[in-house]
């Protein structure tokens, strides 16, 4: 009985002179980490120049011409769109489904068992490549159609927006 009030009065002693007194833990922790699945593509090449189009005339890359690679670890959904084609000339080119004066169309195909250019591209994302296999490639082309009249002979430029998502 004597050892066990020399315990508590020692102990007595520690706290009130501000002495710590080791205790068990009663938690621990463990440190966690994680990542989103990376979605990564590319296009090759990134540029096309259609060179000179006559009015109402159609301009073809070859079906294959651009190769479209899923970079990441997951299948993936591609879409398309396009943007009007800007200048230094008096009128741009608007996209839409069909030329006509300073309108131009464009349509998009893949290498696949038709090899036809049968995707229309507008201004509203549209799937061109449905679940591509992670690591995969798809060939595709593109076919301007110019528009019916053209206003001034001066360079025209846009984009052409290729996108992803997790399929």
């Amino acid at each position: 009985m004597k050892k066990v009030l020399l315990v508590l009065n020692l102990a007595l002693a520690l706290v009130l002179c501000g002495i710590p007194v080791a205790l068990a833990d009663d938690k621990a922790t463990i440190g966690i980490s994680a990542r989103g699945e990376e979605i990564s593509i590319t296009v090759e090449p990134s540029t096309w120049d259609f060179l000179v189009v006559s009015a109402g005339g159609v301009s073809a890359t070859g079906i294959s011409s651009f190769r479209l690679t899923n970079n990441s670890s997951v299948p993936i959904d591609i879409t398309i769109a396009g943007t009007d084609l800007s200048g230094t000339g008096e009128n741009n080119w608007i996209l839409a489904a069909e030329p006509e004066e300073d309108t131009y169309a464009l349509d998009a195909g893949l290498a696949d068992t038709d090899s036809v250019y049968d995707i229309p591209v507008t201004k509203i994302p549209i799937t061109l490549v449905g679940d591509l296999g992670a690591t995969s490639n798809q060939d595709f082309g593109l076919v301007l159609s110019a528009p019916t009249s053209i206003s001034d002979a001066d360079i025209k430029s846009g984009d052409v927006i290729i996108s992803a998502v997790k399929a």
